[in-house]
């Protein structure tokens, strides 16, 4: 279930990563996956963000990849799926 806190989260992660903040952005995006942990939006930013700035691809690949299985419709989760993966074949090299 979304909840206020969630959705202000989820929009401050939003905001902070077009501003390229990732620190920000991932405090932001765990609290809104933490807080709504079903939200497939939360999970996708969340798992873009884990990948980016944590480096930890699995997790980013597993959150992006269960998003897109809840809502397959939404383009963005297929982007940040894309971004996630991308971060693998640089970390790969």
């Amino acid at each position: 279930m979304t909840t206020t806190l969630s959705e202000e989260e989820f929009k401050n992660g939003l905001l902070f990563l077009k501003q390229n903040n990732l620190e920000k952005a991932i405090k932001a995006f765990e609290i809104a996956y933490k807080e709504d942990k079903e939200n497939a939006k939360c999970m996708s930013y969340y798992g873009l963000c884990v990948a980016l700035k944590l480096g930890e691809i699995g997790l980013g690949l597993e959150l992006c990849t269960k998003a897109i299985k809840k809502e397959f419709y939404k383009t963005e989760y297929y982007i940040n799926l894309g971004k996630t993966l991308e971060a693998k074949r640089l970390k790969d090299k």
